[in-house]
C-alpha cells in the first residue's frame, strides 16, 4: 500500500516552541543512534515516575514510547521497482522446523531487486484459536552490502506463506557468496511473536 503524502494538520504554531522542538528532534536522533534497531520499552515504574514528574498522563507517555518502538526507516519514501531487466534463478530451499522455505528467483530492475520467499509446512488444526497456533509471523530480510530492504507485503494460508521484499539499490547480477539472511518471527502458542532461527540463502 502506498503511503499518502503528509499534510500539515494546522497552520498554528507557537514560535516559542521552536528551540524546544529542535532539541526534541536532536534527542530522538541520539536515541536512535544508541538504540539501533532494538529500542525496547522502558519499565512501567519508570514511565509512571516520568509521567508524574512531567505532569503528563501515563497513557500519553505509554503511547509516546509505543510509537518510538517503530523504526523511522519505515517512513523513508518507498522506491518502486522500475525497468525490469532479468530474472536471477536461485532454486534454493532451507528447512526450518517443519517448514520448507524456498527462494526460487530474484527479479532484477534498474533501480531495485524484488525477492519473494515462499514457505510450505504442515497445516495447523483449525480448531485451535489463532493466538494458540504455532505459526510463522513474518521474516526480516538482511542483505550484505549497502542495501535497504522494504517489506512489500505477503500472506499465508493454513499450510503455505509468501513474503515479498524490495531491495534498493538493485543487487548485482553476479555476487558469488553473497548471503540473503531471513530472520523469522513466529507465533508461539499463548506468547505472541517470538524470534526464530536464521534462514540463509547463498548466491
Amino acid at each position: 500500500m502506498k503511503r499518502m503524502p503528509f499534510k500539515r494538520p494546522t497552520e498554528d504554531y507557537d514560535r516559542r516552541l521552536l528551540e524546544l522542538d529542535e532539541r526534541l528532534c536532536g534527542l530522538l536522533g541520539e536515541r536512535k543512534r544508541i538504540a539501533g534497531t532494538e529500542p525496547g520499552f522502558p519499565p512501567a515504574a519508570d514511565l509512571s515516575a516520568w509521567a508524574k514528574a512531567s505532569d503528563l498522563q501515563e497513557d500519553y507517555v505509554n503511547a509516546l514510547f509505543s510509537f518510538l518502538m517503530t523504526d523511522d526507516e519505515d517512513y523513508r519514501p518507498a522506491i518502486e521497482p522500475e525497468g525490469y531487466r532479468r530474472m536471477l534463478v536461485m532454486s534454493q530451499s532451507v528447512v526450518a522446523g517443519d517448514t520448507v522455505f524456498t527462494l526460487s528467483a530474484i527479479r532484477q530492475y534498474d533501480n531495485a531487486s524484488v525477492i519473494t520467499l515462499l514457505g510450505d509446512d504442515e497445516p495447523v488444526p483449525c480448531e485451535l484459536p489463532w493466538g494458540e497456533r504455532d505459526r510463522w509471523f513474518r521474516c526480516e530480510l538482511h542483505v550484505e552490502g549497502p542495501h535497504r530492504v522494504r517489506f512489500d507485503g505477503g500472506g499465508s494460508s493454513n499450510h503455505s506463506l509468501m513474503w515479498r521484499y524490495v531491495v534498493t539499490p538493485a543487487l548485482p547480477d553476479e555476487a558469488p557468496g553473497q548471503r540473503l539472511v531471513f530472520r523469522p518471527y513466529r507465533f508461539k502458542r499463548g506468547e505472541g511473536p517470538a524470534k526464530g532461527e536464521e534462514i540463509a540463502f547463498i548466491r
